[in-house]
């Protein structure tokens, strides 16, 4: 029997923790990228002057030529949002993947959000997806998935996702999004996403057993952060963001705005316990910490340990030591180099 080897990339927070640059940097080290979800979420990944803010495709496409792309069986699509990202990648026919089974978002789902105003009640990008979600388990006959278009076909192959996945013996990322925080189940509802956002939940989503999982990657942020608006409670003191650059040292203002919405982005202090509940559903095997140079400017673009920050290294110290999971990866800044890479020694540490 094939047995793929798989890993689950997945937020430990509010979303938005940089899994897109994550996966980017983790390309290259896998045969296929699975991404689950729907377009009310972007990953952004930056190598050189290029950034790319990716909504459908798995971003590891614009990094590994070779990679295979899938859209698993519980994905929702925007046919426009699609359209527009196959043009960034190179052999997209050949390489892109959509279950048979994964959903359309069409303008009615949109609109119906709009009408009921989600975005004035709890913070929702309007995207449509917690309404397409409505109508898909109301299972009328009206809700259209990817077997139900045919221009589909002109730039992917559709195929039983679950099956292929299964039936190799591949390298498989799975790309999650947003983050634990907002889980439909554990998150603070009702200010959450539509769906569950676990570990668990990503295997579920694709159709792959839990036994097939051989690595959780977390990724969390040195301030989290949550969209504009009544977007719901935050797990630390709100800051602003003059603050945080204050706090960091940097000589350039730091803000941030939302991949989907372009709202400036709400920001909080880290909260070592909301991590932690997530490390004890979640149960990662490593952790991938972004934004370090909000810490301290002076580890902006570093690329060794060695050349960290105390204080940095400090965190990072006290991180796995709560969470009981290796930092393997650390993001010092935007570019896909931008990264300490600690896999080796978290190879070392697994083998024993």
């Amino acid at each position: 029997m094939t047995k793929p080897s798989v890993t689950c990339i997945i937020g430990g927070q509010f979303g938005s923790e940089g899994k897109g640059a994550i996966c980017g940097y983790l390309a290259d080290r896998f045969d296929v990228a699975v991404r689950v979800g729907a377009p009310n979420a972007g990953h952004t990944v930056k190598i050189g002057d290029n950034v790319w803010k990716m909504r459908q495709i798995p971003v590891a496409g614009l990094v590994n030529p070779d990679i295979v792309l899938c859209i698993g069986a519980a994905g929702l699509i925007n046919l426009e949002v699609l359209k527009e990202e196959v043009k960034y990648i190179k052999n997209c026919r050949e390489r892109l993947f959509i279950d048979r089974n994964a959903g359309i978002l069409d303008k009615r789902h949109i609109e119906q959000e709009e009408d009921e105003k989600m975005n004035a009640k709890i913070g929702s990008t309007c995207e449509g997806v917690g309404a397409a979600l409505r109508h898909k388990i109301r299972r009328d006959g009206t809700f259209k998935t990817a077997k139900d278009i045919p221009e589909l076909k002109e730039f992917a192959t559709i195929i039983n996702v679950t099956d292929y996945l299964n039936s190799s013996n591949k390298r498989i990322m799975i790309e999650g999004t947003q983050g634990h925080a907002l889980s439909l189940n554990h998150g603070p509802y009702p200010f959450c996403t539509s769906r569950d956002i676990l570990a668990s939940s990503l295997l579920s989503d694709v159709g792959l057993s839990p036994f097939l999982c051989d690595e959780i990657i977390m990724v969390v942020r040195t301030y989290p952060i949550r969209v504009a608006g009544n977007s719901g409670p935050m797990s630390g003191k709100e800051l602003s963001w003059e603050e945080v650059t204050k706090r960091s040292g940097s000589p350039i203002a730091i803000t941030e705005k939302t991949t989907v919405t372009k709202r400036t982005r709400r920001v909080c202090e880290f909260d070592m316990a909301q991590v932690v509940d997530a490390a004890n559903i979640n149960r990662p095997t490593q952790i991938a910490l972004t934004f370090a140079d909000y810490i301290d400017y002076h580890d902006y673009k570093v690329d060794t340990w060695e050349k960290l920050s105390k204080v940095t290294r400090d965190f990072v110290t006290e991180l796995q030591r709560k969470t009981g999971a290796f930092v393997s990866i650390i993001k010092t800044g935007p570019d896909n180099k931008d990264t300490v890479d600690r896999t080796p020694i978290y190879r070392m540490l697994k083998e024993g």
